[in-house]
This record gives structure tokens, C-alpha cells and sequence, in this order.
């Protein structure tokens, strides 16, 4: 799966990150390894898909794969509320 072309809605970036960006997250070297899987422009492109815009230029990965987690995790405690 090619991510700057085949993702084009926020549903296929939900499939993707459940797909491909799930790690334990109490484990750093897990969230490493999933941090340099994907480049930035990658990131990018998930993130201006959920959000509508690019992120700030000076985000990180690590920046971008937070701020995508915590949108899933937001959706998810709503639904779970």
C-alpha cells in the first residue's frame, strides 16, 4: 500500500492505523520502530487527512504519530462514553 496515494479519507486512515500503527506503548523501542517505518512526508499526508491542514513544520514524527494517536484515542473514549 503506496500511503500518499491510496489514503484519501479519514476512514483509510483509521484502517491504516489500526492496521499498521498499533504497538504497546509502554515499550519506547516498539514506538521507535514504528516512528522510523514511515517517513515524515508520510505522517504528513495521515495527518492532513484527519486534521485538514499541515502540521507545523518544526513536528517531529514523533510529534505527528502523538498527535494521530490521540485523535484515535479520543474517538475511541467517546464512543466508549
Amino acid at each position: 500500500m503506496n500511503i500518499l496515494t491510496d489514503i484519501k479519507t479519514k476512514e483509510d486512515v483509521r484502517d491504516f492505523y489500526y492496521k499498521h500503527m498499533q504497538y504497546q506503548r509502554n515499550i519506547l523501542i516498539e514506538e521507535l520502530k514504528i516512528q522510523k517505518r514511515f517517513t515524515r512526508a508520510e505522517y504528513v499526508h495521515l495527518y492532513k487527512t484527519l486534521f485538514g491542514r499541515e502540521p507545523m513544520s518544526y513536528e517531529t514524527r514523533q510529534a505527528i504519530l502523538h498527535s494521530i494517536q490521540y485523535y484515535f484515542d479520543s474517538i475511541e473514549r467517546a464512543i466508549r462514553i
